[in-house]
């Protein structure tokens, strides 16, 4: 499959002014608003790519990561295992499943333990994601997974692993 790089969409988005921006061709998107937690604001755009992106492929990147390779190649490493690619994320580097990721962000204080509680028992034996970079194909299918994930996320934790 032969991607054209006019078929990307690499965005980020900024809240906090935590990061700096990378100067790799990605697009900046506003936060939101919404919430008095900034990390929601930034997620909105972050799991609703089909609301902010009108390419055939997204590749959603958080603001504090540098990419060391070209967007259409990671596309491509994907692609190479599965040519019906929908949606491609990896692998949490550190934690294996979310029983772990809930005590690091209890220790951490990194969400309101009601928040996380809600995960509990949920993907037991699943292997947790890292979001920190998400590739898209943007179908009306992931659409309507984006749409279910950002009901999860505002029912449940803020966390998107």
């Amino acid at each position: 499959m032969s991607i054209n790089s006019d078929d990307i969409t690499v965005y980020s988005c900024m809240s906090g002014g935590y990061d700096e921006i990378q100067e790799d061709g990605r697009l900046y998107v506003p936060a939101c608003d919404r919430y008095k937690h900034n990390r929601l604001n930034a997620k909105i755009p972050k799991i609703l790519s089909h609301k902010y992106t009108n390419t055939e492929w997204s590749v959603w990147v958080d603001s504090n990561i540098t990419m060391k390779c070209l967007y259409i190649e990671l596309i491509n490493i994907f692609l190479e295992d599965d040519a019906n690619l929908q949606v491609g994320i990896f692998k949490h580097p550190d934690r294996n499943n979310i029983e772990e990721e809930i005590a690091i962000c209890s220790r951490l204080s990194l969400d309101d333990k009601s928040r996380l509680d809600y995960h509990k028992g949920k993907g037991s034996g699943e292997r947790l994601a890292y979001c920190g970079i998400i590739i898209r194909r943007n179908t009306d299918l992931v659409a309507q997974y984006n749409e279910r994930w950002w009901a999860e996320i505002s029912r449940g934790s803020s966390r998107d692993q």
